[in-house]
C-alpha cells in the first residue's frame, strides 16, 4: 500500500485555548500500489496535542477508555461520526471518507473548547431550572376493559445552571452575526457505582467546569420547552427547597402507611386519625 499525505487547512484552537486560528494539517490515506482503488478510501487526521489534552476524559463523549458498564460498546452520533459506528472512545487520530467530515469535526471541537475558556467573556446569568408534572389515568386489564383505578402520579425537580450568549464559530467562519444561546452547568454527577467518579463535582460547582445542559441530540428550543427557566436568587432557591422537602417527606409516609396494606394496617392508621399532613 501507498500512503499519500495532503497539506489540509482546518480551524483549530489557538495555543491558548481561547481563540481559533486556520493550520494545515496532515491528512493521510493510503491507496494500492497499482493505483486501483476498490471503494471509498479513508482519510485520517491527527487532532493536535494541546486540543486533545483539552478534552480527554473531560466528558463522556471524550472518554479515552471504552465504558465497561455501557450495555453496547457501539454508539452513534452526529457530526463526523453520524456515518459510522464507533466504540466508546476517544481517539487522537480520527477517520472519515470525507476530508470535509475531517474539517468539520476539528471545528467543532475547537468551537467547544474556545466556549469552555472564553465564559469570563460571555453574559452569564445564574438561573433556575424547574419541571413539574401532574398526571392521573385511568387504567384497564388490557385485555377485557376490566377498570383498575386510577393511578396519580407527580414528578418535581429543579437544579441551577447558567444561561450564557456566544458567538459561534460557524457563524463567524461563514460571515453571519448573532450570539449562540447556551444552558451550561458547573456541577457534574455520576452515580455511586458509576466507573467514571472524576466526572462528579458532589453537588457542588466547580468554576473550570461547562457542561451543557441540553441532552444528545436535543435542541435549544427543546430544552426551554421542558423546563420552566427563571432567574435565580438565593430566597428562590431556599424556596423550592422547602418544596422538594416537602415532596420528600409526604411521600415517604405514604410509603410508611400504604406499602404493603392489609386490614390489620388500614383499621390501625383510621384509628390513629389518618396520615399527619390529611389532618
Amino acid at each position: 500500500m501507498k500512503t499519500i499525505k495532503l497539506k489540509v487547512p482546518f480551524l483549530v484552537a489557538t495555543q491558548d485555548l481561547k481563540g481559533y486560528e486556520s493550520v494545515d494539517l496532515t491528512v493521510t490515506t493510503t491507496i494500492p500500489e497499482e493505483l486501483r482503488v476498490y471503494g471509498d478510501p479513508e482519510f485520517k487526521v491527527t487532532i493536535p496535542d494541546h486540543m486533545f489534552k483539552e478534552l480527554a476524559d473531560t466528558e463522556p463523549q471524550f472518554d479515552t477508555e471504552p465504558d465497561i458498564n455501557k450495555r453496547s460498546s457501539h454508539i452513534s452520533i452526529k457530526g463526523l461520526f453520524g456515518e459510522r459506528e464507533i466504540t466508546h472512545k476517544f481517539k487522537k487520530t480520527q477517520t472519515s471518507k470525507l476530508i470535509s467530515s475531517l474539517q468539520s469535526y476539528m471545528m467543532d471541537l475547537t468551537e467547544m473548547i474556545n466556549y469552555r475558556h472564553s465564559i469570563e467573556k460571555a453574559t452569564l446569568k445564574k438561573k433556575l431550572f424547574i419541571k413539574f408534572q401532574h398526571t392521573r389515568n385511568h387504567h384497564t386489564n388490557g385485555l377485557n376493559n376490566a377498570y383498575r383505578g386510577e393511578t396519580i402520579a407527580q414528578t418535581f425537580n429543579y437544579f441551577i445552571g447558567y444561561e450564557m450568549f456566544t458567538e459561534s464559530l460557524a457563524s463567524s467562519k461563514f460571515g453571519s452575526k448573532g450570539p449562540k444561546k447556551r444552558y451550561i452547568t458547573k456541577i457534574g454527577y455520576a452515580s455511586p457505582n458509576s466507573s467514571v467518579q472524576h466526572y462528579n463535582t458532589h453537588f457542588k460547582e466547580r468554576e473550570d467546569l461547562s457542561l451543557d445542559l441540553p441532552g444528545l441530540h436535543q435542541s435549544i428550543e427543546a430544552f426551554e420547552n421542558e423546563f420552566s427557566i427563571i432567574d435565580w436568587s438565593e430566597e428562590r432557591e431556599d424556596f423550592l427547597k422547602r418544596i422538594k422537602e416537602t415532596f420528600v417527606s409526604v411521600n415517604e409516609e405514604l410509603s410508611d402507611f400504604l406499602k404493603d396494606m392489609s386490614d390489620d394496617k388500614i383499621e390501625a392508621l383510621m384509628a390513629s386519625g389518618g396520615l399527619k399532613f390529611l389532618k
